[in-house]
């Protein structure tokens, strides 16, 4: 008995085993393990660990770029150093610049550029001792396409050279002497179209003491270098090159008014612009309101004037890319005094804006003269209620008299037919045959507006013929009716 009772427990305990080694349904799917985004850190690289500056301090160049920038975080440089400047307002580089060196021994420091988030990395600056004759370039009454430039040497009593480049020109010189001997080449070939000598020209160009001087015919807000260099009366080179930066700034634009004026004559604009300044460039320009309106949303702009220079500059670049100049662009666009009965073949029932602006050298407009003007609708049939009559007189072999008379200025059409092709036809059928013999350009020159006398020819002898008329406009017949002529015949062949 207790042996049953003790297999009993086994057999229990062995079932409950089984039982709990099942696999259980799960009560919903395993929801995924969110994906681990891990954040990059920003690092910043420099074109270069060190750089050196002339005695002068001229401004010097290094870039940097920024791997994982942070929005709205920018770049910082710090340095101890009481004659280093450090400009960091352009994106992507550094401007260096220093005081004049004036003692015999070089200078160094250390600059720091640092980044939120990033390692700080570090740039060796120094700046070589005085050494013969350098210069301070100041510069005064910057405009758009001139400033003055005030040189300083260090030695009063020596000769200097000066002249003024575009950066992007400077920057392509390897050296000093690439620079110097671009300019002496320069020199002679001014000397050569000149039929002076090279010494001539290059002491027309040397200076000595504190020289102010004022650089024209440049671009507006284009970088320049100014750079002066210690020079003999032969042309031999005595100093380094010293130079500075110096940026055009934007050309103004210029207001003036203009009366514009509008007319229309079968779907053509007649246009008349008259500026207030007769001698002033300008430009004027015809465009749909939906043209306009597309821009505006496009630039974001209040009012349909200022849509005009978004254009221009989109001609501007267009002629950039197609390798015109700007300079270029604006001598085949602008338009002085007046322009009388100026054509446009405008789209019917189409509202339109009609600009006018002054242009400047940088081909950037200035205040607008807006005309709106909507085209007059396509021609319906039976819309006209001229009051149409013609007759055909002294026949000849081959032509024949013709004479009309209109009630209004409505165009209508004339054409003389063979006697037989009106009489088997009506109204509605004559009308579809012409449009089938006629080409459109004869069609257009038979057309005609009041009364009128004329000849037709091209017939042929001893043939009764009718001439006919009718409204016509946008190739429609806007009158309700054809008008005809009692037949005539043409006389025998001689």
């Amino acid at each position: 008995m207790k042996q049953l009772k003790l297999f009993a427990l086994l057999l229990a305990a062995m079932v409950a085993m089984v039982a709990c080694t099942q696999p259980q349904e799960p009560d919903e799917e395993p929801k995924p393990e969110p994906p681990i985004t891990e954040e990059k850190t920003p690092v910043v690289t420099l074109s270069q660990k060190a750089v050196e500056l002339n005695s002068a301090g001229n401004p010097v160049s290094v870039d940097y770029q920024i791997e994982n920038p942070v929005e709205g975080q920018t770049i910082q440089a710090s340095h101890d150093a009481d004659w280093l400047t450090v400009d960091t307002a352009t994106a992507g580089r550094l401007t260096l610049s220093a005081t004049k060196n004036t003692s015999a021994e070089p200078r160094t420091t250390s600059l720091t550029i640092s980044y939120e988030g990033a390692e700080s990395v570090s740039l060796a600056v120094s700046q070589k001792r005085a050494d013969g004759l350098s210069f301070e370039i100041n510069f005064s009454d910057i405009a758009h396409s001139s400033f003055i430039a005030q040189i300083l040497p260090s030695d009063n009593n020596k000769s200097f050279y000066i002249a003024t480049m575009e950066r992007t020109a400077f920057e392509q010189f390897e050296s000093d002497d690439a620079i110097f001997e671009s300019e002496m080449a320069r020199v002679r070939q001014m000397a050569d179209n000149a039929w002076l000598s090279f010494s001539e020209m290059l002491a027309s160009l040397t200076y000595k003491g504190e020289k102010w001087q004022a650089f024209n015919e440049l671009r507006p807000e284009t970088d320049y270098v100014t750079i002066a260099v210690g020079i003999t009366s032969s042309g031999t080179r005595t100093s380094d090159i010293s130079y500075n930066y110096v940026t055009t700034v934007a050309e103004p634009t210029i207001d003036m008014d203009f009366t514009i004026g509008v007319s229309e004559y079968r779907h053509k604009m007649s246009i008349t612009i008259t500026p207030a300044r007769k001698k002033e460039a300008y430009v004027w320009d015809v465009f749909t309101v939906a043209e306009i309106e597309s821009i505006m949303s496009q630039e974001g702009c209040e009012k349909p004037e200022d849509t005009y220079k978004y254009i221009m500059a989109e001609r501007v670049a267009a002629a950039e890319s197609e390798g015109t100049s700007i300079e270029s662009l604006y001598s085949s666009i602008i338009k002085k005094g007046t322009q009388r009965n100026q054509p446009y073949e405008c789209a019917p029932a189409t509202d339109y804006y009609i600009m006018a602006s002054a242009l400047n050298r940088s081909c950037v407009p200035g205040a607008v003269t807006l005309v709106e003007y909507t085209s007059e609708p396509m021609a319906t049939p039976g819309s006209s209620d001229n009051e149409i009559t013609i007759e055909l007189s002294n026949p000849a072999d081959s032509y024949v008299q013709v004479n009309g008379s209109a009630s209004n200025m409505d165009p209508y059409l004339v054409v003389v037919l063979p006697t037989e092709e009106c009489e088997s036809r009506d109204d509605a059928a004559l009308f579809e045959y012409v449009l089938a013999t006629f080409s459109a350009e004869e069609l257009e020159s038979n057309i005609y507006e009041g009364g009128f006398a004329g000849i037709y020819n091209g017939l042929e002898p001893s043939t009764s013929y009718t001439g006919i008329a009718f409204g016509f406009a946008d190739g429609v017949m806007t009158t309700t009716y054809i008008a005809r002529s009692e037949p005539v015949t043409t006389l025998a062949a001689e």
